[in-house]
């Protein structure tokens, strides 16, 4: 079940009326598709925004040896086999800063992974000190081998870490949070990222077998154990609460009566009461 805003705006034009869904997250989606290494078996995953980034990853792990179907719109199949590659491939992984966050549940579970350094970000190149770090504090050996980086776990796997992260960042959470369920031993990360995309992918990796505390908060903490099982459970995106705000300004400036489907509004509840403060009518309703 998801809920609707009905949003009527501020006098003016109101020329706007109708009904707009609001997609899946893209930046839940991205991690959960990653998230498909950790698993043994066939995950399906709904919702999914069919856009640029979305698709790259799906081309990535396809790449690599991943199995991967797509029954019907917004619907995707993943099961990754034993002979996985561990090298991603420069022409696929340099379109878009997001390859990065497969490493970590590659590295996880294969033992080792290769790859260039991350493009695809129209603001320039963003340092990836805090991946090699924290790869290195779970036993990791990390070579630069011409333009790519080579990481090896260490014998038996990675193991658990504790590590304060100089820089509250989503990817980098979410890339080691992934990499710490397989690992052996407790992994705590401090300052981390408190997104509502961390709890979701948390929450689903739960679901289907993992140990892990305190997402939602600066530290969480990750007990790791074996392979995750996607038998019997549907992982459904998050609605994207970035163009649930954007609809909801829009409506508040050129609405007669807009109606916004699949969204959450516990994640929009600051923008909310200050529309409402300004004179906004938004009501809310279960569908």
């Amino acid at each position: 079940m998801s809920e609707a805003f009905k949003i009527q705006g501020l006098a003016g034009a109101h020329k706007l009326s109708g009904a707009v869904r609001v997609a899946g997250a893209k930046n839940a989606a991205l991690k959960i598709v990653a998230a498909t290494i950790l698993f043994r078996d066939k995950v399906t995953l709904t919702n999914i925004p069919e856009i640029n980034d979305i698709e790259r990853m799906f081309d990535l792990l396809s790449d690599l040896g991943a199995k991967i179907s797509h029954p019907k719109s917004d619907t995707y199949e993943v099961s990754i086999p034993a002979d996985f590659k561990t090298v991603l491939t420069p022409e696929i992984a340099k379109r878009f800063r997001g390859s990065v966050v497969a490493t970590g549940p590659i590295l996880s579970r294969f033992g080792k992974v290769s790859f260039p350094y991350p493009g695809g970000c129209l603001i320039g190149a963003r340092p990836i000190d805090l991946f090699l770090e924290g790869f290195e504090k779970m036993g990791a050996q990390i070579t630069l081998n011409g333009s790519a980086y080579d990481i090896e776990a260490p014998a038996g796997g990675l193991r658990g870490a504790e590590f304060f992260l100089k820089k509250q960042s989503v990817t980098v959470t979410e890339t080691f949070m992934m990499a710490a369920v397989l690992a052996k031993g407790t992994t705590v990360i401090k300052n981390a990222a408190m997104e509502p995309e961390i709890e979701d992918l948390a929450k689903f990796l739960n679901r289907c077998g993992a140990k892990i505390s305190g997402m939602g908060t600066p530290m969480i903490t990750i007990r790791g154990g074996k392979l995750l099982s996607g038998k019997g459970r549907v992982y459904k995106t998050m609605p994207d609460r970035i163009d649930a705000g954007s609809f909801l300004v829009l409506g508040a400036l050129a609405a007669k009566e807009l109606r916004i489907t699949n969204c959450n509004p516990l994640h929009l509840e600051a923008l909310i009461e200050t529309l409402r403060s300004a004179g906004v009518e938004i009501e809310t309703t279960k569908t």
